[in-house]
């Protein structure tokens, strides 16, 4: 339908008054063309004629498989329809005559033209046969026909030169048999002959890594220092599980040193470690110092097998364990950086028992310090048997007191008590002193008890043999810081041990010759040490003395000091002198004295077999000081005390 104005409809003077009216209108599609019920307009196209619709608008599709026709040269085509004719066409080849090139002339067109230079000769590489060309390829060379293609046949055998890194190859004509491969940048990869590996298959076999050559020299195995904040490597030599079964042995490691001739010896392994730099922590390095060693060594006559254990921070400092034959076993601590005396300690120190056994028939364990040797039980008891016979017992009792108990063994009966011998010497073991119980095959019957001191304090010790025991009694003393054991008032003249000033002369035995017999008898009781009511032996004299002087310049430096000791026979009923023996042999203590100066002295007589006195004669001590002449006043006075060690005989 359509509408229509109808300009008749209505009259007014100066206009129309028009109405719309609807009427049919019929669309009809021509050929071409398509159109809607609703009278829309489009193409109709047919299928792969060569027409398309691109985003509603019409385009020329000459890919389309029922394109009629034939487009010709004027419009850019070829006017034919197959690809023979179109080159015939396009070339007219049918103006040229038989023989004739296609060439391009001077005017830069393609024009028919006789050919020229038609006569071909194979250069290098080529074949000509007729006018048919090929390869000229030498046999094994490496270049082969594969399938009428050129190929290259690396397995052949007559390749010449030799492929470089820096084209895929190994830049290497041969290699060493088993030796490892190694490369640096393009240059060619080495087999090394110094780091070879062979290996032998099956079970049993030995597949070996050599390091090293014929010549002597260093191989190391070693990780690459750490980048910044990177923890060291951890480097492993493991062996893997046993296989499944039963009984299946682990795997072994071995260590080989290799062999030695002559006596030189083989066989030094050596661990390094490093101690901490700073306990503290911090980010300087430490340095690397010997951990352990286990080596041998030539010990003379045979060989001897260290293990040695160095100090964390000194390698001069270390403990050392020595086996020789046949297992003769040294375990030393070393210390030679310490101060002198004190040493290296050695402590066992066991979570459990410690036991210390020798089973050898007639082993002895020896305990052998340079200073003491301690046992300390932390506690507890301390037993000393010989298998099941028990000979001693060192008890720990409540607070802290300690108990020593003696047994007599295991002889099978009452009369095995135990006692204690005091030998004279370590020789044949004659000549002690036996203390024992007066042990019978009654037994004792109950506990006994003897109790040391006795009430007022007295600890008494008697023997059957008369003069068996050694006495030491204090013979003078110094009673404040000024009273004097010896006046040395002149120098070069004896005085005797008494503090008297009354000096004895200067000759090899003292003497009182320039004094009256009342100064001399008085001096004589005044001055011994000793004097014997029944005969008695001295042992050794003790002094323990200083001295000093009011007498300047006399202590400026060590003064000589001699020592003489001498025996007085008394007079008896009669006005006789008493005399004085030579001198009596005792230990040369004569020596140079600093003044202000403690000295301890002991000096033992007749070589420390002990000077008989008889009763009624008296032992004298003498001293002077010979840095002076006997007219030089010295002043000097010696303060301390004395001891002698006797006995009866």
């Amino acid at each position: 339908m359509a509408s229509k104005f109808d300009k008749n409809s209505q009259q007014h003077p100066g206009r129309y008054i028009g109405v719309l009216k609807e009427e049919a209108v019929v669309n009809t599609a021509g050929n071409g063309l398509d159109v809607t019920q609703g009278g829309e307009f489009s193409l109709d196209l047919k299928s792969n004629g060569g027409l398309v619709i691109e985003s509603t608008e019409l385009a020329v599709d000459l890919a389309a498989s029922s394109i009629t026709g034939l487009l010709n040269v004027g419009d850019g085509g070829t006017g034919q329809s197959t690809a023979q004719a179109a080159i015939d066409a396009l070339t007219q080849v049918s103006g040229a005559s038989a023989g004739e090139a296609l060439i391009k002339d001077g005017s830069g067109n393609a024009t028919w033209a006789a050919q020229t230079n038609t006569t071909y000769t194979a250069g290098d590489g080529l074949n000509l046969s007729g006018t048919t060309f090929s390869t000229d390829i030498k046999a094994n060379s490496g270049i082969t026909i594969d399938s009428t293609e050129l190929s290259m046949d690396l397995g052949a055998s007559s390749i010449t030169g030799t492929l470089a890194v820096g084209d895929g190859g190994t830049g290497a004509s041969s290699l060493t048999s088993d030796a490892i491969l190694t490369g640096t940048g393009t240059n060619p990869i080495t087999a090394e002959s110094s780091l070879t590996y062979t290996n032998s298959s099956g079970i049993g076999g030995t597949s070996t890594l050599t390091i090293g050559e014929t010549n002597s020299g260093t191989r190391r195995i070693a990780t690459p220092p750490k980048a910044s904040s990177q923890n060291g490597d951890l480097l492993a030599l493991s062996i893997g599980n046993c296989g499944a079964g039963t009984n299946m042995r682990g795997g072994l490691m071995e260590f080989y040193s290799g062999g030695a001739t002559g006596n030189m010896t083989a066989g030094h392994y050596m661990f390094y470690g490093a101690p901490m730099r700073n306990p503290a922590g911090g980010s300087q390095t430490s340095q690397v110092v010997e951990q352990m060693f286990l080596f041998r060594e030539n010990a003379g006559v045979a060989d001897a097998t260290h293990l040695r254990l160095f100090s964390p921070s000194d390698s001069r400092n270390y403990l050392d364990v020595i086996i020789q034959d046949p297992g003769l076993t040294t375990i030393t601590t070393v210390d030679t950086t310490g101060p002198s005396g004190i040493g290296a300690d050695l402590k066992l120190l066991a979570d459990g028992a410690l036991i210390l056994q020798s089973t050898g028939a007639s082993k002895d364990i020896t305990l052998d310090s340079a200073e003491d040797i301690k046992i300390d039980a932390d506690g507890g008891n301390i037993d000393f048997k010989n298998n099941t016979a028990h000979f001693a017992k060192l008890t720990n009792l409540l607070n802290g007191r300690g108990q020593l108990d003696l047994y007599g063994g295991s002889c099978g009966n009452q009369s095995c008590g135990a006692q204690i011998d005091f030998y004279e010497d370590t020789g044949a073991g004659s000549n002690h002193i036996t203390l024992k119980g007066a042990w019978s095959g009654a037994g004792l019957g109950s506990d006994k008890t003897i109790s040391l001191p006795n009430a007022t304090g007295t600890v008494a010790l008697t023997s059957d043999i008369p003069g068996d025991i050694v006495n030491t009694k204090q013979i003078m003393q110094s009673r404040d810081g000024y009273a004097s054991i010896f006046a040395l008032f002149y120098g070069l003249k004896w005085y005797n041990a008494s503090g008297g000033t009354q000096s004895w002369g200067v000759g090899s035995v003292p003497n009182l010759d320039t004094y009256t017999a009342q100064q001399k008898g008085f001096v004589y009781t005044r001055g011994p040490l000793v004097t014997a009511v029944s005969n008695m032996k001295i042992y050794k004299v003790y002094m323990n003395f200083f001295w000093y002087s009011k007498q300047p310049g006399v202590c400026n430096s060590a003064r000589n000091m001699e020592f003489s000791f001498h025996k007085a026979t008394h007079a008896n009923n009669s006005q006789a002198e008493h005399t004085l023996s030579s001198a009596i042999v005792a230990t040369n203590l004569n020596a140079a004295y600093a003044c202000d100066t403690q000295y301890n002295l002991v000096f033992e007589l007749a070589a420390g077999s002990g000077f008989t006195l008889n009763a009624g004669d008296s032992l004298h001590m003498f001293m002077r000081c010979p840095s002076y002449n006997s007219s030089t006043i010295i002043f000097g006075q010696i303060v301390g005390q004395i001891y002698v060690e006797y006995k009866y005989v």
